[in-house]
């Protein structure tokens, strides 16, 4: 390798962290084989959702699909809402009715465009000519909806067409055989199958105001018209978890409709053995991309020591892969790019690995970043979550739940906080619960509660796995936990402590001048 280019410049260019920049790399990444599996067996008649939040890699679950689905021969489309021109015509539409009327056209109108380009054998020459026509002049008559709904009917991959050896090349495990008996009876319901994902669904609203959910409701009941007129149609439907979260909430919308799509819901939780496995791959991917390193344990090749001194503590060390794990928010992509600035603060120091010294710089900046992502994923149901959060410099980071209540119980008194539209008062314990709550589902603090049976004899609690944890009714479980503030948050809140002892030096000595 030219020595201009190092190997930290090869880790950077594997651990960008959007799937969009990394589909060269996708046959090289861990994928988790229970999701993929399961997206696989989506079922014919209703579109399938993929749920996670931002990072978890629902774009990058889906590129793989994509991937191995178009090796194997089994036809694939895959959409942003940015690929579907027509849906502008639903940007000033509040009513859902009409919402859905003008996306399952849109829907309609690009899939058949998409699968027209393979249009051989399956169309006659009229039928051809009068299909073409149609694309070809951006015709949107009822004519060509008709033909372009009868056409859909017919296209996809025969199961006797799909190479199942390919589709199911991730899952090299004994399950292999029988999904693939699963696959062929689950396509058996339809004579053909081809793939729709339809990725960050989200993006058909601007979701500056609880009124656009209407127009995300719009569209997925669009995409489920599609899939129960076309059975032939599979459709994956990928969600942000705090867009799913708001539209469980939104009972002056489509709130019914959540009861006939939540068994059809896979949530993408990924766990900290699973992002381990995903940045060691990812190590190994770019280890195998460089024929000057031969290195058994890919960690050597980048790290100078097999264990890092947590930046927050003054003696607790841990693994790299752990470190980088307990760090990434329960995301992958928050771990990739926290190894693109280790990479990026070594080669700034000329280093060729990453050391302790390294971890100190580049973790302030990562905090950082990881707070912005989360006031702007909560800007809507909480316009102060970043004073909220900050308002915890004032205490350690880790401490008992009555302590949480008491610092909880100050916040309404000092600045007006407002959450999802409801006004919280210092003197109602009901909105300390209210807050309480949005702190834990942000995941800026988490639970820890007593476990025996694990390693470390406790574990973490997390809101995705128990969203009734904090509450009224369960205030004796939570008396028996200690409470965290994410690793990931820590450094942010260093740097404002030490900002503030600054400013309260200052003020003191001005003080005494005067």
């Amino acid at each position: 390798m030219s020595s201009n280019y190092s190997a930290l410049d090869k880790l950077q260019e594997y651990c960008i962290g959007r799937a969009e920049s990394e589909t060269i790399y996708l046959p090289d990444v861990f994928v988790p084989p229970d999701v993929y599996r399961d997206i696989l067996l989506a079922p014919p008649s209703s579109p399938y959702f993929l749920v996670g939040r931002k990072g978890t890699g629902k774009s990058a679950l889906l590129h793989f699909v994509r991937m191995k689905a178009m090796e194997s021969k089994l036809k694939v489309i895959y959409l942003k809402p940015d690929d579907i021109p027509l849906l502008e015509g639903i940007s000033h539409v509040s009513e859902t009715s009409t919402i859905k009327r003008k996306a399952y056209e849109a829907l309609v109108t690009v899939v058949a465009v998409e699968v027209g380009k393979d249009l051989r054998g399956l169309l006659g020459r009229k039928e051809k000519k009068l299909f073409d026509k149609a694309v070809n002049a951006q015709e949107r008559e009822p004519d060509f909806i008709q033909l372009a709904a009868n056409y859909l009917s017919r296209i996809g991959s025969a199961v006797t067409d799909i190479d199942f050896s390919k589709l199911l090349d991730p899952l090299s495990d004994p399950n292999a055989a029988a999904l693939k008996d699963a696959l062929q009876t689950n396509f058996s319901r339809a004579p053909k199958a081809i793939y729709l994902l339809l990725d960050d669904v989200d993006q058909v609203a601007s979701m500056v105001n609880r009124e656009q959910v209407n127009r995300i409701w719009g569209f997925i009941l669009a995409a489920q018209r599609l899939s129960e007129e076309f059975p032939n149609i599979r459709v994956v439907i990928s969600l942000r978890t705090e867009v799913w979260g708001l539209m469980n909430r939104d009972s002056s919308g489509q709130y019914d409709q959540v009861d006939h799509i939540r068994n059809v819901v896979r949530k993408l939780d990924p766990s900290e053995t699973q992002i381990r496995q995903i940045i060691e791959q990812r190590l190994r991917a770019v280890c195998a991309s460089i024929p000057e390193i031969d290195c058994s344990e890919p960690v050597e090749c980048f790290f100078e020591q097999s264990k890092v001194m947590l930046p927050t503590s003054v003696k607790e060390e841990r693994l790299w892969l752990d470190f980088l794990a307990k760090n990434a928010r329960g995301r992958p992509r928050d771990a990739l790019q926290f190894v693109w600035c280790l990479a990026k603060f070594a080669k700034q120091k000329r280093k060729s690995k990453i050391s302790q010294s390294i971890v100190d710089m580049a973790e302030r900046e990562y905090s950082d970043q990881r707070m912005e992502d989360l006031v702007k994923e909560y800007a809507l149901d909480c316009g102060v979550l970043r004073e909220i959060c900050d308002s915890f410099s004032r205490l350690d980071f880790a401490f008992s739940s009555e302590t949480m209540k008491d610092h909880l119980r100050t916040i309404p008194s000092r600045f007006g906080v407002e959450i999802r539209g409801h006004q919280l008062r210092p003197d109602s314990d009901d909105d300390i619960y209210l807050l309480w709550r949005l702190v834990y589902e942000t995941g800026f603090c988490n639970p820890r509660v007593t476990n025996l049976s694990r390693e470390r004899d406790f574990e973490h609690i997390s809101y995705d796995s128990d969203p009734d944890f904090v509450s009224r009714a369960n205030w004796n479980q939570m008396q028996t936990a200690e409470w965290e503030v994410h690793p990931a948050y820590r450094s942010y809140l260093l740097q404002k402590k030490e900002r503030e002892s600054a400013r309260t030096s200052r003020l003191s000595s001005l003080f005494r001048k005067k």
